[in-house]
């Protein structure tokens, strides 16, 4: 595991990041995805999941970023969390080497309680736990797969990546039930469609237009992601509609939190 530990931090040969773009740095498992690999450490390494994140946080605060991502050649808008450096802060954290590699003491001090997650600032820890953990007395054991799909739901909006989304099945049936922004359940698809249509006026428009852009962009014009699908109506996916209006929320937060 060292010799892994020196190619995350001083080898930049494309054959080495291209490996660790998909395969998991503690186990070796393939996988296509990002979301699938976060998926899998979480289901797999879930104590080193849920510690890695100071010490991820220490390399996203000090490491040279550049847009697209030098590591991974992501493009972003304003927030980046590279997988390599994710990578290094889950190797680091499960053979407990954070102390030689990375200081993680003045990341650790906003770290979230419950799950773990690190923020920089205390009005985006504040969001967190009134987004995710208010409801959590309400929640059972068995409903921690829900409480997982929005935080990844959360992660691809904040990083503008729908497409990150369309491979997992239980991120799919959910939100084509659900309603995210309010947490409403529907047991028609035309129940919630008509919510999002009613229920979001505002953003209604915009949310369609953007909707149907992430559907020409991701090609997925000519297949359906509802789950069940719908193959004989010409419809805009839910997954998309839903992405749009929480990506609309989010700039509109980040505009309000700027100075």
């Amino acid at each position: 595991m060292h010799e892994h530990i020196g190619l995350l931090l001083f080898d930049k040969n494309e054959a080495v990041l291209q490996y660790f773009l998909h395969h998991c740095v503690i186990c070796g498992k393939f996988h296509m995805t990002h979301t699938g690999l976060m998926r899998h450490w979480n289901d797999v390494h879930s104590q080193t999941y849920r510690d890695h994140l100071p010490a991820l946080q220490y390399y996203c605060q000090h490491a040279d970023v550049t847009n697209p991502c030098q590591l991974c050649a992501v493009t972003f808008a304003q927030y980046h969390r590279c997988i390599i450096w994710r990578q290094l802060a889950m190797l680091l954290t499960d053979q407990r080497l954070t102390a030689e590699y990375c200081n993680v003491e003045a990341s650790a001090t906003l770290a979230c309680e419950t799950c773990g997650k690190v923020y920089t600032t205390k009005h985006g820890l504040a969001q967190h736990i009134q987004k995710f953990h208010n409801a959590q007395q309400v929640l059972h054991a068995t409903e921690w797969s829900k409480f997982t799909i929005h935080c990844l739901f959360d992660q691809a909006v904040q990083t503008n990546r729908c497409e990150d989304l369309l491979s997992n099945p239980d991120i799919l049936s959910y939100i084509s039930s659900e309603c995210f922004d309010c947490s409403v359940p529907f047991r028609r698809r035309q129940d919630l469609s008509r919510h999002l249509k009613q229920g979001h006026p505002s953003e209604w428009v915009e949310m369609e237009q953007r909707a149907s852009q992430l559907m020409n962009r991701l090609q997925c014009d000519q297949r359906c992601l509802c789950d069940p699908p719908l193959h004989r109506v010409k419809h805009v996916c839910f997954v998309f509609l839903q992405f749009a209006l929480a990506r609309i929320q989010w700039e509109r937060a980040q505009h309000c939190s700027s100075p």
